[in-house]
């Protein structure tokens, strides 16, 4: 089927898109659970065969964690809410609690999210409650996902 818009025209409406992503997006830390090293410090010992009873081993957790940017969007506004309308919960049957907060990452943030327990920003923590949307102009390029904050005395 044909297109009304060459490649060059579409290459040009996707970069505007990225660099309305690129001018309001910030950074976002994220935490993935730690990561289980175990060191064998004695060299004869053979891990096959569990031989050599002085086997000293120690178990290192390394933290994995960094930052990719997100655009962030925060529900203070009840009155532009399209979600949580009665129209729509009866077509998607989605109900967001008060106080949610949305992300929209581009493909680098949604490969680091999608094996993230929890991120940080605002100074505040939030955990992932929503599978992924994806949308774009011609293809999925960006992400949503809605959070909800973990500490509930700010």
């Amino acid at each position: 089927m044909g297109s009304l818009l060459t490649d060059a025209e579409k290459d040009d409406l996707q970069k505007s898109f990225n660099d309305l992503h690129d001018t309001f997006a910030r950074p976002v830390y994220y935490f993935k659970e730690a990561k289980t090293v175990v060191l064998s410090t004695n060299p004869g010992f053979n891990s096959i065969y569990q031989q050599n009873t002085l086997q000293s081993t120690t178990v290192k957790n390394i933290i994995q964690s960094g930052s990719f940017n997100a655009r962030i969007t925060y529900d203070t506004d009840r009155s532009q809410t399209q979600v949580n309308s009665p129209e729509i919960d009866s077509q998607l049957k989605l109900r967001l609690p008060d106080g949610y907060v949305r992300i929209k990452v581009d493909a680098s943030g949604y490969e680091t999210l999608t094996t993230t327990k929890r991120v940080d920003f605002d100074n505040r923590r939030f955990s992932i409650e929503s599978d992924v949307r994806p949308h774009g102009l011609f293809e999925p390029n960006y992400y949503t996902f809605f959070l909800l904050p973990t500490d509930k005395s700010k």
